[in-house]
């Protein structure tokens, strides 16, 4: 997984972990929150086959991809600005 620190929730402030749904079309991984289910937005992973390594790499690229996007915070001085 990707090696990299969550900050706290942008709505609530509380707790936020890793998590992952496996649904019709593969394994998604995203990040959220503990107490009022904020998400960031869901990247697909690619569940394991006998090629782990590749695998492993992917997984990590989308799972660093979901934390940077949770992680990310707008600006307040520059939000009104064109």
């Amino acid at each position: 997984m990707a090696n990299l620190d969550l900050k706290p929730c942008p709505f609530c402030g509380s707790e936020a972990v890793q998590a992952f749904n496996k649904g019709r079309y593969g394994m998604f991984g995203y990040v959220k929150c503990t107490m009022c289910d904020g998400q960031s937005k869901t990247t697909a992973l690619i569940e394991p086959r006998e090629f782990e390594s590749e695998d492993e790499f992917w997984n990590q690229k989308a799972w660093t991809s979901a934390i940077i996007a949770w992680n990310t915070r707008v600006d307040k001085q520059s939000e009104g600005q064109a």
